[in-house]
């Protein structure tokens, strides 16, 4: 008879088997010392965790040990035969002090309890008597995560048909994770309605047992069965679950999908999570305007993509930020629209009092911010309808920047003698900043110190003035 206390408890995926640092010990097949009373081997009716939840310790004896130095994290001096199934931890009590127990695997026909001593004499030998005990608080978290994978089971058949079929599964204290067959990514409606059926399973408050019998899908109400097949840890009765949440669907192979979920106060913190965020996508976000509106849907997209909430959800609140991120796009439009306008009537207006003034070119303050399209727009619409030179200033005090977009008409002789890159440069050095172009006639730059303005817009005119005369 194996040592039962630390009984396997739930599938998971094969993984790098120790984790000790330098030095680790594995002791197989713990015999008892006294009758495991608790446990009836020819029960077939008896709660799934009469067992597997019962707090307690088991008195053993040491059947044999094994010591081994590995070298790497991915291989050792034994090759071990790593189960699909997760293990306890806890630690066994003895003259030689403490072994804390972090892995158990099967190995040689011999469950081999893995780790590493925590005492001073270090020293043990097969025969030794052992108290053993297990991390129950760790246990307990486990349960409503391998229950609930059954459970999971049965909702999938339910939403995407009878051609499911568990492809593997891991069951962890802080998740669990399934794999499936089915041919296509399930939708987030689908998502919905399988969690609510697992939810409607856990408010049942349905009794687990273990039964050998034929393994049946029932229709409405589910009769909760577990096999005797299943060793793992399971819990006596649904509602301990408290809650559960899918997070995440995705592909893992062809014709394979993988979930991961959480249940009890995990799945609690999710859905509050979710709830929060909603709420501020709601309350917030919608009554934010202009450049504020697209900072706080950025971050919100941002903190939706991120969050570990359930994934139905997660879908729908992407849907809501897109709404919002459609109201950027159109007032972005808008506004941009409104700076040409805006930049475009400034522009002309002031190049309408050049020309009668008899000058070639005039110098124009406009209020569009950093917005480089409105400015080109309006010197453009200079050049072509009162073909004179055009310079125009915008700034930005939330940037502390200010942008200088100008222009020269390329044909005729009125503007021949102002260089168009050289009116830029000189206009820009009171603000200390530079820029470039020349192309079409046009350039544009910006700079950093707002305060002079004014100042460059004196040596601007003052320039043109002089190439001109």
């Amino acid at each position: 008879m194996i040592f039962h206390a630390f009984d396997i408890s739930c599938p998971s995926a094969a993984s790098n088997w120790f984790s000790i640092s330098t030095t680790t010990w594995g002791i197989g097949n713990l015999r008892p010392h006294r009758s495991a009373s608790s446990y009836n081997e020819n029960s077939a009716s008896r709660k799934s965790d009469a067992l597997s939840l019962e707090v307690g310790t088991l008195n053993s004896i040491l059947a044999g040990i094994w010591y081994f130095l590995h070298t790497s994290s991915s291989s050792s001096a034994v090759n071990v035969d790593l189960s699909t199934l997760i293990f306890d931890t806890g630690s066994l009590e003895g003259p030689f002090g403490s072994f804390q127990v972090c892995n158990v695997q099967i190995y040689g026909g011999f469950v081999v309890h893995i780790g590493s001593f925590t005492g001073e004499t270090s020293k043990f030998s097969v025969a030794d008597k052992v108290i053993c005990k297990v991390d129950y608080d760790r246990r307990k978290l486990i349960a409503p995560n391998h229950t609930c994978t059954h459970m999971l089971n049965f909702a999938l058949r339910e939403v995407l048909g009878n051609h499911v079929d568990q492809k593997g599964s891991i069951v962890l204290p802080e998740k669990l994770r399934f794999d499936f067959s089915h041919g296509k990514p399930v939708k987030p409606d689908e998502l919905r309605k399988i969690e609510s059926i697992v939810n409607e399973q856990i408010k049942a408050e349905l009794d687990a047992y273990d039964q050998s019998v034929e393994c049946t899908w029932f229709t409405g109400r589910l009769q909760f069965l577990i096999s005797v097949f299943d060793i793992g840890t399971h819990l006596s009765n649904t509602r301990v679950a408290k809650v559960f949440a899918l997070l995440s669907e995705e592909g893992i192979a062809k014709g394979i999908r993988r979930v991961t979920a959480v249940t009890t106060d995990c799945a609690s913190k999710a859905l509050e999570l979710a709830l929060s965020i909603e709420q501020e996508v709601l309350d917030e976000a919608s009554k934010t305007e202009g450049s504020s509106l697209e900072q706080k849907v950025t971050s919100l997209n941002g903190r939706v993509e991120s969050a570990t909430i359930p994934a139905a959800k997660k879908a729908d609140l992407k849907a809501k930020v897109s709404v919002l991120q459609n109201q950027v796009i159109k007032a972005k439009k808008k506004i941009a629209e409104e700076n040409i306008q805006k930049a475009v009537k400034v522009a002309i207006e002031t190049a309408e009092v050049a020309a009668s003034d008899g000058k070639a070119f005039c110098i124009s303050r406009v209020n569009v911010g950093l917005d480089t399209t409105a400015m080109r727009e309006a010197v453009v619409k200079v050049m072509d309808e009162k073909g004179i030179a055009d310079m125009v200033f915008s700034t930005d005090e939330t940037a502390n920047k200010a942008l200088v977009c100008a222009g020269v008409p390329e044909k005729g002789d009125k503007c021949k003698q102002l260089k168009v890159l050289e009116w830029l440069v000189a206009a820009l050095k009171p603000l200390n900043g530079k820029g470039g172009g020349g192309k079409g006639g046009l350039a544009q730059g910006q700079g950093s110190d707002i305060a002079h303005v004014e100042d460059a817009m004196e040596v601007a005119t003052s320039f043109a003035a002089m190439k001109l005369s």
